[in-house]
């Protein structure tokens, strides 16, 4: 599966993931729950459990 996503989800305004390598850990998480039949959203807490760099304003 192809997850394009170009900011980083529920940061705010237009952040970029800093790495690949966060960005594929977010992917992951995003699989994750849509293999558990959830709702694939990612939220502060989800960014901040996989140490995702991001600015909190």
């Amino acid at each position: 599966m192809f997850i394009r996503q170009e900011y980083i989800p529920a940061a705010i305004g237009k952040q970029v993931f800093k790495t690949k390598e966060d960005a594929e850990k977010m992917g992951k998480v995003v699989l994750v729950k849509l293999s558990q039949d959830k709702f694939p959203a990612i939220s502060i807490r989800d960014l901040d459990a996989n140490n995702i760099n991001f600015r909190k304003i």
